[in-house]
């Protein structure tokens, strides 16, 4: 049960109601309790769907027991931010005193994610309304505008609404109020709203709070939710309305790691790797500009729809050249040779000619735009089990794949070197020099095995045969630190487990949550015989 009453409260303005607070009150309660104020403007640009939202964040809140005064305001002409937001104010310092909650969270969508932030952090605005601007105990942010200068402004589809509705862009501008003991912010950008930008203008103002000393801001792009649905709150295991309901109910709270949103706090606000041994010498950093062929680098890591990079305009980057790091690292750290073997967090391994690396003007990516610490961009996966065939800790906990350094080839290399799939989350220690090429006995195999072997996600990459190779490993998000279900040898498999693996690959990529990789069944059938003859061989030799 609850009770809805409209134009609960009301500001005239010289051209009608300037301003109209609707109220959504659980109505079988009698105890106080937190109230939101939902704020809403009139942007141009958009369609004025203020009624259909403000009851949709209602209904969610009501049937959790907070109360909603949702504000519905309009800049008039003539009329400015500032004057509509010390207006809004005195409405905000009304609704508080009427309902006296326990907390009191602004909840801002457009032009009100715009007035929220305002309101918590320019305390002349509350307190010449009366009220404490310490009332404000959360803040939470969608689609909003924080920068008015005519730099961040520019292709904003509101500029010129902007730029007519203030006398000072500084003055007006929420990220010039930035500071230490600000109010906790949350804001949450859709992953599938079709309007990209405001990820990043979230995203600008967020590392402004944290560079003022601001503890507790999260900035999270929300996959599967548009401009719509970002609001949709109140479904059974709706892991946004949980966020939300335990944001607004009790403060950002520090969320575990089997919750999404617990991984994307711990690596987006102080992940536990740096690039800082990789940016020791600012000399040796160049910036460049982000160009199709740097956006492929990266959405090879995060897939076609990389959401973990729309927080980023993507305009620049800064890398460091290969091979003049290299050349200035001792040799007792970087050893010596024609082949650079380069491994990442995860311990996969790629393998490159030292010629072929002369050529195609390799780099170690170290920043993107402003972003300094690159394992701030991130994914996060949770597998089923560590090995088909053991019992152990299952599900396994919460493994992470992050950007950090990476390896960008500025010309593209030939198309049959061309797989990087492992050139991410890499550190000072990634680069290793040999003399000889670590795959060469692979490389007189048939084609069909030898790909397997040593192509794109060949089984080297991961595993080690014969000696050759790698032990990879998964990482824990918890600490970045490696997890222990490593990759096995081949010849360590026991037969029936691999036979499995190669030829019932969809099965056995199910019980792990994973997606298949599908080997050719006459390449399959190539494999498991020539790990079973070394096995055989190995256990005759002991």
């Amino acid at each position: 049960m609850a009770t809805v009453t409209y134009a609960w409260l009301q500001q005239q303005g010289p051209h009608g109601p300037s301003i109209t607070v609707d109220l959504y009150a659980p109505g079988t309660s009698n105890e106080r309790g937190p109230l939101v104020v939902f704020l809403q403007g009139n942007e141009p640009s958009q369609p004025d769907e203020r009624q259909a939202f403000a009851a949709n964040v209602g209904d969610s809140l009501q049937r959790n027991g907070i109360t909603v005064a949702a504000v519905s305001f309009d800049v008039h002409e003539g009329q400015t931010l500032r004057g509509c937001a010390a207006d809004v104010a005195r409405i905000v310092k009304h609704a508080t005193d009427a309902r006296a909650p326990t907390r009191l969270v602004l909840v801002g969508r457009g032009l009100g994610a715009w007035m929220a932030s305002m309101l918590a952090l320019d305390r002349r605005l509350l307190e010449g309304a009366g009220m404490d601007p310490k009332r404000v105990d959360g803040v939470i942010l969608f689609r909003g505008t924080y920068d008015l200068s005519e730099a961040a402004l520019e292709g904003h589809p509101d500029a010129a609404f902007f730029a007519g509705s203030v006398e000072d862009r500084n003055e007006s501008s929420p990220i010039a109020y930035a500071r230490s003991d600000s109010p906790p912010f949350l804001m949450l950008s859709g992953g599938d709203d079709d309007e990209s930008n405001w990820a990043p203008l979230a995203r600008s103002f967020a590392r402004a709070l944290w560079k003022a000393g601001a503890r507790d801001v999260d900035d999270f792009v929300v996959p599967g939710r548009d401009t719509h649905s970002i609001l949709h709150w109140g479904d059974e295991g709706n892991d946004v309305g949980d966020l939300v309901f335990r944001f607004v109910a009790s403060g950002p709270d520090e969320l575990p790691l089997d919750n999404p949103f617990g991984v994307l706090h711990r690596w987006g606000a102080h992940p536990p790797l740096d690039l800082s041994d990789l940016r020791k010498d600012p000399k040796a950093i160049v910036t460049y500009p982000v160009d199709d062929n740097v956006r492929r680098t990266m959405t090879s890591l995060f897939g076609p729809m990389p959401i973990e990079l729309y927080p980023y305009v993507g305009k620049t980057y800064q890398a460091i050249d290969l091979l003049s790091y290299l050349a200035g690292r001792p040799e007792s750290e970087v050893g010596k040779g024609n082949w650079l073997v380069v491994s990442n967090l995860r311990g996969e391994q790629e393998y490159f000619r030292r010629d072929v690396l002369e050529k195609v003007q390799p780099v170690i990516v170290v920043g993107l735009d402003d972003e300094d610490n690159l394992y701030r961009v991130a994914t996060f996966y949770r597998s089923k089990r560590a090995y088909s065939w053991i019992k152990g800790e299952e599900p396994m906990p919460v493994m992470i794949r992050p950007l950090g350094a990476f390896l960008h080839f500025r010309t593209p290399l030939p198309n049959i070197l061309s797989k990087t799939t492992y050139t991410f989350g890499l550190d000072a220690t990634s680069f290793h020099w040999v003399e000889t090429d670590p795959l060469a006995p692979m490389r007189s195999l048939p084609r069909g095995l030898r790909e397997v072997m040593i192509g794109e996600q060949g089984c080297l990459s991961c595993h080690e045969f014969r000696g050759i190779g790698t032990r990879s490993h998964h990482t824990l998000a918890a600490t970045g630190k490696p997890y222990g279900a490593f990759a096995l040898p081949l010849e360590e498999y026991p037969t029936e487990v691999l036979r499995r693996f190669l030829f019932d690959q969809d099965a056995v990529a199910e019980s792990f949550g994973v997606n298949p990789f599908p080997v050719e069944r006459n390449v399959a059938t190539q494999l498991l015989d020539m790990v079973t003859r070394e096995k055989n061989k190995t256990e005759k030799e002991k």
